[in-house]
């Protein structure tokens, strides 16, 4: 909150917002949860998709037709989607392990105690970079350590 508000103000004001989610929110939330739950749910179809209604093969084929421009099947598009999901998953994840490969010089951690920080190695495992336990020993620094810093993580 801002400097301008004083300390009476904020407490009167988060007492009045608990207020409101207590008596308007909250119970508009089990309103509509006992509206899904005791009437919509009920009056829905146990089948998903159109093509579990009557004629609905037909139309789901003809509306793929007039969507992609083409006679493919729902399977043939389906299976051409997971064959391109992996493909750029592969290229994701080369272009991630290229990224990381960078990172195995040795890296500098704050490990927030005293005032310095250790210089760690990164250890592949597969796909996977970790942090080896022990840190690098000075004699075995090869070339000067970065200090990076890895959004979302806390520092070690």
């Amino acid at each position: 909150m801002s400097d301008t508000i004083t300390s009476e103000q904020r407490t009167t004001l988060r007492q009045q917002a608990q207020e409101r989610i207590k008596q308007d929110l909250i119970p508009s939330f089990k309103e509509i949860r006992n509206f899904i739950v005791d009437q919509y749910l009920l009056a829905t179809r146990t089948e998903v998709g159109v093509s579990s209604l009557p004629g609905g093969k037909p139309y789901y084929q003809a509306c793929l037709k007039f969507h992609t421009t083409t006679d493919l099947t729902p399977q043939e598009i389906h299976d051409m989607g997971q064959k391109e999901v992996a493909r750029i998953e592969k290229e994701v994840h080369k272009a991630w392990r290229n990224e990381l490969l960078w990172l195995a010089a040795p890296i500098r951690i704050h490990s927030g105690k005293g005032r310095g920080s250790e210089v760690h190695k990164l250890e592949f495992s597969g796909e996977t970079a970790v942090v080896k336990d022990q840190p690098v020993k000075p004699r075995e620094k090869q070339q000067e350590a970065q200090t990076r810093s890895f959004p979302g993580e806390t520092e070690i």
